[in-house]
């Protein structure tokens, strides 16, 4: 077989990866990146040892001293003292904990810390100097994000508050324009998502902005899908016991998701009251659905964590409850371990948006390679993607060789009907029209499309399942971008692998690589 003369993930998929986001395997920043990608906002993935996680790339440490090992290095305002490797604040004057940082001014910075022994009133935040983090005030590790506009760090407290700081860490962050290599199923894949907002402003404190009904919540008592101890217990004091959130959404499709464990209990209930009520009821022993009344969903996770979810299109949307439940029981004192609610506008969830006192919005993303004339054969050739879809939700998404435009292009379309996909072949905006219905776009499949004049094809696992004997090619191919040439259409989906190749494929060919 003819080797590609573009191509992205198949054997390489790990190198590819290391391209995409930007690193070497030595963990060392590596230079170009394969394909260009667009989304200014940051995005998460389950990374290879199955963890829920931030794609980011960090700059070297900005701080002095952040375990507190000696006495040196900060500024302590009135109440703070430093001892046992933790700087130590007390109950009075409001007051400030510094540290002065040559070149701060400007970078946009994530910035950790542990708080530990709170005194249960009052907050300590992060000052940036114009902006300000939000409140913190539970025992966890806490990250928050900003640009500081001072050459210092700032942890401001209240007068009211008390408690210990350690492990502060501040690190220049490109969050930017990073793709997203995602393991949910254990194998990579790059992930494309279209724009999100988790309408939930406290997605992983169930004390803030939730309230519950004979339940009771326990922040960070075990270790939750990012490997930190941040996730809570929701502990039932009665049958039917609940937290739950009230919001004002908007009429239309709604994804209410969630990251859960067993605790005590067999399983849990999502639900979204409106007008029609929706429920979804996982048993969290076998990670099954028992019965949904919405379109559900349960992905396992490592560590025996769950992302489970309910979708439907409400009207007069009230609020959006959990509880410990396998749809035959509601439990006494049952427990179950929660972590990252979400709830988004959308006909179904989205990988994991963290906030912590507001709405937060990833932005769609899109991907392009420019100036590839030199890959792309306009008068013969074969396009090769490996891809499931993310839904089947009415939208047409598409990958596709152009010049730019639609008008000479050839394109993927995973179609409006449900598991239908489609070829366009177009030369001056007169186009080749091949489909084919399959049986599950939703898992992984392996689709080709072939163009020479007059032969024309589609391939989709192993068999050729669509042709047509006439009409012309494109001319001026040369560009790669996950949409229909020009900028409608954005795809949506996962791709494990995608190839170019120069020259129309034999038939046996064609049969080994998509087999």
């Amino acid at each position: 077989m003819a080797n590609p003369s573009l191509q992205i993930g198949n054997d390489n998929w790990a190198i590819k990866e290391d391209n995409l986001l930007g690193y070497s395997t030595a963990g060392t920043r590596f230079v170009p990146q394969p394909i260009t990608m667009t989304r200014a906002t940051l995005g998460t993935r389950v990374n290879p040892s199955g963890l829920v996680e931030d794609v980011e790339l960090l700059g070297s440490e900005e701080i002095t001293n952040g375990d507190f090992a000696t006495d040196s290095d900060w500024t302590k305002g009135t109440g703070w003292t430093i001892s046992g490797g933790k700087a130590v604040a007390v109950v009075g004057t409001s007051s400030r904990l510094e540290q002065s940082i040559s070149g701060l001014s400007g970078k946009y910075c994530k910035v950790n810390f542990t708080l530990s022994d709170y005194g249960g009133s009052g907050s300590v935040y992060v000052d940036f100097g114009s902006t300000n983090s939000s409140l913190i005030n539970t025992n966890a590790e806490h990250t928050v994000y900003g640009t500081f506009d001072q050459n210092k760090f700032e942890l401001f407290k209240g007068g009211a508050f008390s408690g210990s700081i350690d492990n502060v860490s501040v690190k220049e962050a490109t969050i930017d324009n990073l793709p997203r290599v995602d393991y949910t199923d254990g194998t990579s894949s790059l992930l494309v998502e279209p724009q999100r907002t988790n309408l939930f402003t406290y997605s992983e404190d169930f004390t803030s902005g939730w309230s519950t009904s004979d339940a009771t919540i326990t922040s960070n008592s075990t270790i939750s899908p990012n490997g930190t101890q941040n996730a809570s217990t929701l502990t039932t004091t009665a049958s039917g016991g609940t937290v739950q959130e009230s919001l004002s959404i908007s009429d239309g499709d709604i994804a209410f998701s969630l990251f859960v464990k067993k605790g005590s209990t067999d399983g849990v209930r999502l639900r979204i009251d409106a007008s029609t009520d929706f429920n979804a009821y996982f048993d969290l022993t076998d990670g099954t659905i028992h019965s949904t009344t919405g379109n559900a969903k349960i992905e396992t996770l490592d560590n025996d964590w769950y992302k489970i979810s309910v979708s439907a299109s409400v009207t007069s949307f009230v609020k959006a409850s959990i509880y410990t439940t396998d749809g035959t029981t509601s439990y006494d004192n049952g427990t179950v371990f929660i972590y990252g609610a979400q709830i988004e506008q959308g006909s179904y969830p989205t990988s994991y948006i963290s906030t912590s006192g507001s709405t937060v919005t990833r932005n769609q993303e899109t991907y392009e390679k420019t100036g590839i004339s030199d890959k792309i054969n306009s008068t013969e050739g074969v396009l090769f993607v490996e891809l499931s879809a993310l839904a089947n939700d009415g939208t047409s998404r598409r990958i596709s060789l152009s010049d730019g435009s639609i008008s000479n292009r050839v394109s993927l379309e995973l179609d409006e009907t449900a598991n239908k996909i489609k070829a366009f072949i177009s030369l001056s905006g007169t186009s080749q029209i091949l489909e084919y219905t399959a049986t599950n776009l939703l898992q992984f499949n392996k689709i080709a499309i072939k163009w020479k004049v007059n032969d024309f094809a589609i391939w989709f696992n192993g068999t050729e399942v669509a042709t047509d004997s006439s009409g012309d090619v494109p001319t001026g191919m040369n560009q790669l971008s996950f949409t229909a040439g020009s900028t409608s259409h954005n795809f949506d989906g996962k791709v494990k692998q995608l190839q170019v190749f120069k020259t129309a494929l034999s038939d046996s060919e064609l049969a080994t690589l998509t087999t």
